[in-house]
C-alpha cells in the first residue's frame, strides 16, 4: 500500500492556492450569470477543474447555490433555480490534488445591491477574525470558537447560520480514515482543545468556515479556506 503524503500545513496550503486559482477562473470565465441555473453553472465548474487542473476527484461535492438557496447548510437540499439580475451567489468546492484535500468557499454578487457586498466584504474579514483568535489562544475549545465566530458575525449585523464554524482537512479521504469525529469540527458540541487534536499521528489542520445570513433571512453568503 502506497504511503499517503504528509498532511502539513505547507502541503495543503499548496493545494489550497490551486483551489483559489479555480475559482479565480470561474469568476473570471463568467460562469456566474443571470439567466444561468445552478446546476449549469456546478457543470461548467466540473469541467473546468478537470481541464485546467486535473482535477478527477472531490472529497465532498461542489456546491452552487444562489438567492434564498443560500440559506441552506451543507446537507440540506433545495431545488434548482435559475439566477436573477439581483443575486448574491456561493461556491463551496471540495477538489483533491494529488493525494490531498482542498476546500475553498466563496460568495460573489450578482448586481449592486450594497447589503450583499457589504456581506460578501464582511465573509473575508470574519474569516480572518476568527483565524487569528484560533491562532492567539493555544487553549481554546471548538464550541468556545464557535461562539466567538457567531459573536462577531452579531456584532456586524449578520446571524450565523452555520451549524459548524470549520473542520479539519487532510490527505483524501481524511472522512473514510475517521475524520468525522465530534472532535474534527469547530462546532457547539466540541469541547476539545483545537490545538491538542491530532490527526494520523500528526496535529490536525483546521478549515474554518462563515456562513451568515441577513437579519431577514432573504440571502446568505459563505467563505471557507485553511485557518
Amino acid at each position: 500500500m502506497n504511503a499517503k503524503p504528509p498532511h502539513n500545513s505547507r502541503t495543503l496550503r499548496t493545494a489550497q492556492v490551486r483551489a483559489l486559482d479555480l475559482l479565480k477562473m470561474v469568476e473570471e470565465s463568467k460562469l456566474i450569470a443571470p439567466g444561468r441555473w445552478e446546476r449549469e453553472i456546478a457543470a461548467d465548474v466540473v469541467s473546468l477543474a478537470q481541464e485546467q487542473f486535473g482535477v478527477t476527484r472531490r472529497w465532498h461535492k461542489d456546491i452552487v447555490r444562489s438567492g434564498p438557496n443560500t440559506l441552506a447548510t451543507f446537507h440540506e437540499r433545495r431545488a434548482d433555480r435559475r439566477l436573477t439580475e439581483d443575486e448574491i451567489v456561493f461556491l463551496d468546492l471540495g477538489p483533491v490534488f494529488g493525494d490531498l484535500e482542498a476546500d475553498v468557499g466563496r460568495s460573489f454578487v450578482v448586481g449592486s445591491d450594497p447589503a450583499k457586498h457589504r456581506l460578501v466584504s464582511d465573509l473575508e474579514e470574519l474569516h480572518g477574525a476568527v483565524g487569528a483568535r484560533m491562532a492567539s489562544s493555544p487553549n481554546i475549545s471548538g464550541a468556545e470558537l464557535y461562539r466567538f465566530a457567531a459573536a462577531q458575525a452579531h456584532n456586524r449585523g449578520w446571524d450565523f447560520i452555520g451549524k459548524i464554524a470549520g473542520h479539519i482537512v487532510g490527505p483524501f479521504s481524511h472522512l473514510r480514515d475517521g475524520g468525522s469525529k465530534a472532535e474534527f469540527y469547530i462546532s457547539p458540541e466540541n469541547e476539545r482543545v483545537l490545538a491538542d487534536v491530532e490527526f494520523q499521528g500528526a496535529p490536525a489542520n483546521w478549515i474554518i468556515e462563515i456562513h451568515i445570513a441577513s437579519p431577514c433571512a432573504s440571502f446568505a453568503g459563505f467563505f471557507e479556506q485553511l485557518a
